[in-house]
């Protein structure tokens, strides 16, 4: 019997411990999902930091600033080109020679 009742109080330390180590566990879950949420947040921010700053400065940025405001140029005339090119292409219209560049 004592067996018994030994093997009972062991069963019941192991409950404990693992459900203790359950709710840590969520608790763990819980907190990185959090922190993830924060970051995405943090990450939304910077982007509309970002073209604030380009909208209001992007043709005389800050030094510093420069190249990336250059990029940013850079990729909305390509932008545009590729839209103009794809417009034409759609009305059946003659694009001069061009070759499209390849989908991504």
């Amino acid at each position: 019997m004592a067996k018994f009742e030994e093997l009972t109080c062991r069963a019941k330390r192991l409950a404990r411990t693992g459900s203790q180590k359950l709710r840590d566990t969520s608790r763990i879950v819980a907190l990185k999902l959090s922190t993830r949420s924060e970051e995405d947040a943090i990450k939304k921010l910077c982007c509309e930091l970002g073209e604030r700053y380009y909208r209001e400065r992007g043709l005389n940025p800050e030094p510093g600033y420069e190249a990336l405001c250059d990029k940013v140029t850079e990729a909305r005339i390509r932008i545009a080109e590729k839209q103009s090119l794809a417009t034409e292409l759609s009305i059946g219209g003659v694009v001069d020679d061009e070759v499209a560049e390849p989908a991504m």
